[in-house]
């Protein structure tokens, strides 16, 4: 994608980027409940056999929103954002001094931050990771590490 190598890798690189328009189309046609859950790889082997053997469409998040529309992908990115706002937001309060006894502030905003690196390459990189445990358990990960976030941040002074 960003620096042409063999012809495989630029094979790979167009067949990646044919399949995001092409689910982009389909969702274009319903936007709001998209083709519905698991049907990609399905519609890909009936409208569009010239694309060969079938695959997962190899983005998660363009995954979501063809398959599943707006209305789940929209929470979808709500929560992440709150997630991402919960770790970039800065305390107004001093930070405890000495060695931590438990889970501070900026571990967990460290943690959640790996984390969503994480949880953000793993659904643009993998072929599907709705089918990849690990990435729901970041997902969770990342729920938890932000409630905690907001926990701390209500109870502090």
């Amino acid at each position: 994608m960003l620096l042409p190598g063999d012809d495989e890798t630029v094979r790979s690189d167009s067949l990646r980027l044919t399949l995001v328009r092409i689910a982009l189309q389909w969702w274009r046609e319903d936007p709001w409940t998209g083709v519905g859950g698991a049907r990609f790889e399905v519609l890909l082997r009936w409208k569009h056999p010239e694309v060969g053997r079938v695959l997962p469409l190899h983005h998660t998040f363009v995954e979501i929103l063809t398959e599943y529309g707006l209305l789940v992908f929209v929470p979808f990115v709500v929560v992440l954002v709150m997630i991402a706002w919960r770790a970039v937001r800065i305390p107004r309060r001093a930070s405890t001094l000495g060695r931590p006894t438990s889970l501070d502030d900026a571990g967990a905003r460290y943690l959640t931050f790996v984390f969503f690196v994480g949880f953000v390459m793993a659904g643009v990189v993998t072929s599907s990771a709705l089918r990849w445990t690990p990435w729901w358990l970041m997902l969770a990960s990342l729920v938890v590490l932000a409630w905690h976030l907001r926990l701390r941040t209500r109870r502090a002074p």
